[in-house]
């Protein structure tokens, strides 16, 4: 009939219509997506990063960002130096070590999850934190 010949309700037709539709799919996540490529970030001299109250380091260090922009998907590579600044408890005020390298390591495949090495000092007691960030989240 006619629509055979058309390549109408073939199944070929269908295979390449399923095959366009995907394809189309795939092709306007991709476009939604920013993508990073070496980008490359500079801190410091003057950054600090602060939680009012609790936190307030001196931070500086190079990041270079690769990847998708999306918490999941993004692969940083670098190091953040914390070169002062203190924490303040409840009952105790702790500060960085000068004396210890205090950092925070990016490595691609951990994301945005790094790998910490800081020490803290008060007058009758001295914290070393050493790990992944994530696995402190909980204390």
């Amino acid at each position: 009939t006619v629509l055979k010949s058309l390549g109408v309700g073939s199944e070929s037709n269908l295979i390449d219509k399923n095959l366009k539709d995907q394809m189309s799919a795939v092709q306007t996540s991709v476009v939604n997506k920013a993508v990073c490529n070496g980008l490359d970030i500079k801190l410091g001299p003057e950054l600090r990063a602060v939680y009012p109250f609790v936190l307030n380091f001196g931070i500086a260090g190079d990041i270079e960002i690769n990847g998708v922009v999306d918490p999941e998907e993004l692969a940083p590579s670098g190091i953040i130096r914390f070169d002062s600044g203190d924490v303040n408890l409840v009952a105790t005020q702790l500060s960085l070590n000068p004396e210890y390298p205090n950092l925070a390591v990016f490595v691609p495949e951990h994301g945005l999850d790094p790998t910490l090495d800081v020490s803290l000092v008060a007058p009758d007691l001295k914290a070393t934190i050493q790990g992944r960030g994530s696995s402190w989240q909980g204390h």
